[in-house]
């Protein structure tokens, strides 16, 4: 049996209640009506028994059950979590003096488009790097990626923690960070065969260190992997991959 309702646009809530109603007055079976309007036969049963008892086929209002958090309720909880998004839903509960349970205010916030995670933690990109990411992109559309060593690197801090927040669905949170905390650099490199490379270090890495890093690592098994000079390399425009020494030694090791 189909038990999808039909769509709004084929018949109103109340006309189709009125189909049951009719076609059960002709001796039609339950089932046979339920089919025919995409209802689950309970309902349809129900709709026939109500109008048994009472001679009206029409749905009473206010009828279902009732809402848990009040119209009050939510716009309460909105503006609490516009102010302080870092509050659990516990939290809000709490604050608010709302007697619902946390699981309630978690699923109102998600049907809002809120979702509980991590803020972005990186600058915001200017009209400028928009414009030459998408330049880029237009020129490498048609492109054969399948020699191209992508390469990065980045910190992973060792103390301070970024905890989570309510986010709305396609929004970004952008969280201010300490200039200097404890953490560890790592650098690698992406195959297009999806084979990773990682190396991590401590010291602040500079253009003689990345030369260092390309050398152990990189460039004796891409040439091995490729052939020499017939496989790129790609990385952004940090000053250490642009440095002298960087490119002298990439010119050397023949990398496009």
């Amino acid at each position: 049996m189909n038990k999808k309702r039909p769509l709004p646009r084929q018949t109103s809530e109340e006309g189709i209640r009125k189909i049951i109603v009719l076609e059960h007055k002709e001796g039609r079976e339950a089932a046979e009506i339920a089919n025919d309007v995409h209802y689950h036969i309970k309902s349809v049963q129900r709709i026939i028994r109500n109008f048994s008892k009472k001679k009206n086929y029409k749905r009473r209002k206010g009828g279902g059950r009732l809402q848990k958090l009040s119209r009050n309720d939510k716009i309460r909880i909105r503006n609490r979590i516009s102010n302080n998004p870092w509050l659990t839903a516990k939290e809000i509960a709490n604050e608010l003096e709302i007697k619902v349970s946390a699981e309630t205010i978690r699923k109102y916030l998600k049907s809002q488009g809120y979702r509980w995670k991590k803020p972005v933690q990186k600058p915001q990109l200017t009209k400028a790097n928009k414009t030459l990411r998408f330049n880029w992109a237009l020129r490498h559309k048609n492109y054969n990626f399948s020699n191209v060593i992508f390469a990065d690197e980045s910190s992973f801090w060792l103390h301070g923690h970024i905890q989570n927040m309510w986010i709305k669905k396609g929004q970004e949170y952008i969280v201010e960070t300490v200039s200097h905390p404890s953490k560890v650099h790592v650098w690698g490199f992406l195959q297009s065969d999806g084979i990773l490379t990682i190396e991590t270090f401590q010291e602040n890495l500079d253009a003689d260190l990345l030369v260092t890093l390309m050398r152990e690592s990189l460039t004796r098994g891409a040439n091995r992997d490729f052939g020499t000079g017939n496989w790129a390399l790609a990385y952004d425009n940090d000053p250490k991959h642009r440095a002298g020494d960087t490119l002298k030694y990439l010119r050397r090791a023949k990398v496009n």
